[in-house]
C-alpha cells in the first residue's frame, strides 16, 4: 500500500476520521466506546511498549507503573485535541508530537480495538476501511471549526435530541471530548 500523499509533520494538527466496513454500528454500545477510549489513551504514549491485550498477563504493580508512565505528556506520540465516536465512524483532532506519531498511534489503536472486537464477537477481519482519512488543519480558525464540527456531529446526525442532551453526553465523555 503506497504511503500518504502528504506526510504528517511534528507539530502539525490533523482531522483524522474513518468509517466502519459495511456501516457496521460499533460505537452505539457504551462498552465498546469505553474500551476504544481506554485503548486510545494507552497507545498515545511511546511508553506503551506492551500490547494492550497482553497487559492482563502482568501483575497489578507493574500495570500501575506502566499506566503512570503513559500519562506523562512528554512521551505522547499525539496530543488528542478533540474526538467524537459516532455509531459507524470516528473523528479525531490530533497534533503530532513525535515522528510518525499519528501513523503509529492510529495503527496501534485500530489493530488493538479490532482484535478486542473480533474476539468478543467471534469474528475475523477488519472493522474499518483500510486507510483512515486525514485533513491538515492549517489555521487556528480552521482548528476551531473542525473542533466544533467534531463536537456537534452527534447532534447534527440527529443522535442527540437537543443541546442539553448533547452537553450531557459530551460532559460524561461518552461520545466526544477535549482530551
Amino acid at each position: 500500500m503506497p504511503g500518504r500523499f502528504e506526510p504528517f509533520i511534528n507539530g502539525g494538527i490533523y482531522h483524522i476520521f474513518n468509517k466502519t466496513i459495511n456501516k457496521q454500528q460499533i460505537f452505539n454500545s457504551p462498552h465498546y466506546c469505553e474500551k476504544f477510549l481506554v485503548i486510545v489513551k494507552y497507545y498515545r504514549s511511546t511508553k506503551a511498549i506492551i500490547s494492550f491485550s497482553s497487559l492482563k498477563k502482568f501483575n497489578l504493580e507493574f500495570k500501575k507503573i506502566l499506566y503512570k508512565k503513559i500519562q506523562i505528556k512528554k512521551y505522547f506520540n499525539v496530543e488528542i485535541l478533540a474526538y467524537s465516536l459516532m455509531p459507524t465512524h470516528y473523528h479525531f483532532l490530533l497534533q503530532q508530537k513525535k515522528s510518525k506519531g499519528i501513523s503509529i498511534f492510529m495503527a496501534d489503536v485500530l489493530n488493538s480495538f479490532t482484535r478486542f472486537h473480533n474476539i468478543k464477537n467471534d469474528k475475523l477481519g477488519p472493522l474499518f476501511l483500510p486507510r483512515f482519512k486525514s485533513k491538515k488543519v492549517t489555521t487556528d480558525e480552521l482548528a476551531k471549526h473542525v473542533s466544533r464540527y467534531i463536537h456537534l456531529n452527534y447532534f447534527s446526525a440527529g443522535l442527540a435530541k437537543n443541546f442539553a442532551e448533547l452537553i450531557n453526553l459530551v460532559g460524561d465523555n461518552k461520545i466526544s471530548s477535549r482530551a
